[in-house]
Order: structure tokens, then C-alpha cells, then sequence
């Protein structure tokens, strides 16, 4: 279907009831007036993608004070957690400009709190 340039989109007072309406079809608006009200319905745009290939798929998060959260038991989990504690929070510590970090490893959400108030000043 081609484009459809509707120039003076408004048919109805802004006042009244609506009255008439511009006829939908499966293909999208037609310019076509119809003399009565439209039924209440509604239909979401989806915009095709630009790039077609495999999606990336993130599987940590970043709050605000930066707690990176995987949820989950991985085989890999135990290099990663160690490449951590022993490389990256002691670069960022040494470079200075970000504060003071820390890494701590929360097994149980529901007392996360004492975990990381038990943490802190302890290396």
C-alpha cells in the first residue's frame, strides 16, 4: 500500500462527540472519510529492525552503587570472581578516581544487607 498523506488530519469538534473517522484497513489508514464513529480498538507500531543477526544477550546488571548481580551458578563464575577481586577492583583502587571499591559476593538477597555492612573495611 502506498503512503497516505492526510493534510488536515482534525474532522471532528473538539467539542462533540465524534462522528466520523478515517477508515483503517489491515494495510494501514486510507485518506477514505467514514460517516460514523469508529469502534474502540488499538494496535501497537513495531519498527522492523535495522540489522538482522544474533541478539546480545547481557546477563549482569549495574545499580546505582554499581553491585553487579548474575543470579545465577555458572562453571565460569568462580575465574570471574577471582579476576575481580585480584585485577580489576585493585585497578580501579589504584587509579584513585572512582573512590574506594570493593568486592563483595552475596549468596542470600535476603540478608544482603549484613552481608555488605559486615563487609566493609575488610579486605
Amino acid at each position: 500500500m502506498k503512503q497516505v498523506v492526510i493534510e488536515n488530519p482534525v474532522i471532528n469538534s473538539p467539542f462533540d462527540e465524534p462522528k466520523r473517522h478515517f477508515k483503517f484497513t489491515d494495510e494501514g489508514i486510507t485518506n477514505e472519510i467514514v460517516g460514523k464513529r469508529r469502534v474502540s480498538s488499538y494496535f501497537i507500531p513495531i519498527a522492523k529492525p535495522k540489522k538482522r543477526g544474533k541478539q546480545l544477550i547481557l546477563d549482569t546488571e549495574w545499580t546505582q552503587d554499581r553491585v553487579e548481580v548474575s543470579g545465577e551458578a555458572r562453571k565460569e563464575k568462580a575465574a570471574k570472581v577471582a579476576t575481580t577481586r585480584a585485577l580489576w577492583v585493585e585497578a580501579v583502587n589504584n587509579h584513585g578516581g572512582f573512590g574506594r571499591w570493593e568486592f563483595i559476593e552475596i549468596s542470600d538477597p535476603w540478608d544482603a544487607r549484613n552481608t555488605i555492612l559486615a563487609g566493609q573495611g575488610s579486605r
